[in-house]
C-alpha cells in the first residue's frame, strides 16, 4: 500500500503565520500591498525603486493621513520596506498579494464536465476536465481513470491543483497542458531537493504495490499504476504522485524516449498521457527498481529514489 511523508515542520508553532495573517485581515493594508505590487510588478528583487509615500496614499485612495500612516506602519518591515525613495515590497509582501489577492480575490471559474481533444492512458477512451475548488480534475468517460479515493469522481485521470486567476483567463480546453505542465515543473523542482512552494527539503521515492491488483483500481493503493513517483516536502507538506517516468522527463534518458514516440515537442498533457500509459505494464525487477518498457526498445529502469538508467 502506499504510504504519505509526514512532514517535519521543525521549530514553526503558527505563531509566526497566525500573526501574519492578523497583520493582513484589513483591506486597507491589502490595498497597500496591491497598489505597490501593481507599481512595482516589473521590478522584482534588487534594485526597486521606490513608490513615494504620497504617490502610494493617492493609489490607494486613503484621504485620512493617520489612518494610512497606522495600516502603512503595520506593514512596515513585515511586508514593507521603507527606503530613501519611498516605499518597496518585501518577499513576503509580494507573496501574500499574489497568493491572498491573486488567489483569493479571483472568483472560482468553475466549469463541469467539457471534452478536450485527448486520449485516456488507461483504455484510450475520451477525457473530459472540470474545474472548482481550485482544482483541474481530468477524468475517462468509458473506464475508471488511474485515482480512487474518496471525494473524487469516477473515471479520475488526474486531479490537479490549479490557480482560479490562471483557470479564469483560459477556455475550458485549454487548462488541459498547463495544469499537467506546472506538475511537470514541480516534480523537477522536487527531485532537485527544492520545493516549488517553500524552498524546503524535499524526497523523492519510488512506491511500489506490494500487492497490486490488475484489473480496476486497486484497493490497496487506490490507483491503476502499479508504483508511482512520491515526492513530498519535509518542511511543508507538500506532496505531488505522478507517473514514475513523468516524474523524471528531466532526465536525457526519459526525455528521449518520450520525444522519440511522440516524434515532436509535445505539450506536458501528452507526455503525463504516454508515461502513465508505460506505467500500467511496469515489469517489478525487485522491491526497489521498476522497468518502464517504452515502445522504442529502450528499457528504463527506475529505482526507489527515483535515479533513472538506460538498458538497450
Amino acid at each position: 500500500m502506499f504510504m504519505r511523508l509526514e512532514s517535519n515542520p521543525g521549530t514553526m508553532d503558527g505563531t509566526g503565520a497566525e500573526t501574519a495573517f492578523g497583520t493582513l485581515a484589513n483591506g486597507t493594508r491589502l490595498a497597500i500591498l496591491e497598489a505597490l505590487y501593481d507599481a512595482l510588478r516589473s521590478h522584482d528583487g534588487p534594485g526597486q525603486p521606490g513608490v513615494p509615500y504620497t504617490e502610494l496614499r493617492e493609489r490607494v485612495g486613503v484621504k485620512d493621513s493617520g489612518k494610512f500612516n497606522y495600516h502603512l506602519s503595520e506593514l512596515t518591515d513585515g511586508f514593507v520596506v521603507k527606503r530613501d525613495g519611498g516605499y518597496v515590497l518585501r518577499q513576503t509582501g509580494r507573496t501574500a498579494v499574489q497568493i491572498v489577492l491573486r488567489s483569493f480575490d479571483v472568483d472560482d471559474p468553475g466549469f463541469g464536465p467539457t471534452r478536450v481533444d485527448a486520449d485516456c492512458p488507461r483504455c484510450g477512451g475520451g477525457v473530459t476536465v472540470q474545474y472548482g475548488q481550485g482544482h483541474l480534475t481530468t477524468r475517462c468517460v468509458d473506464c475508471p481513470g488511474l485515482l480512487a479515493a474518496t471525494g473524487l469522481p469516477d473515471g479520475t485521470i488526474s486531479r490537479l491543483p490549479f490557480p482560479p486567476a490562471g483557470a479564469a483567463t483560459r477556455d475550458p480546453t485549454a487548462l488541459l497542458d498547463p495544469a499537467h505542465r506546472r506538475l511537470e515543473q514541480q516534480c523537477r523542482s522536487m527531485t532537485d531537493g527544492v520545493c516549488p512552494r517553500c524552498g524546503g527539503e524535499t524526497t523523492a521515492r519510488l512506491l511500489v504495490c506490494g500487492d497490486h491488483e490488475p484489473e480496476g483500481v486497486c484497493r490497496e493503493c487506490g490507483t491503476t499504476l502499479p508504483a508511482v513517483a512520491e515526492l513530498g516536502c519535509l518542511t511543508c507538506g507538500h506532496e505531488r504522485l505522478a507517473p514514475p517516468a513523468f516524474a523524471r522527463t528531466d532526465t536525457r534518458a526519459v526525455w528521449e524516449a518520450v520525444t522519440t514516440v511522440l516524434l515532436d515537442d509535445a505539450h506536458a498533457w501528452d507526455r503525463f498521457e504516454t508515461t502513465a500509459r508505460w506505467s500500467q505494464t511496469l515489469t517489478r525487477t525487485d522491491s526497489t527498481r521498476v522497468v518502464v518498457a517504452p515502445p522504442t526498445g529502450t528499457r528504463l529502469v527506475i529505482d526507489d529514489q527515483l535515479a533513472v538508467t538506460r538498458e538497450e
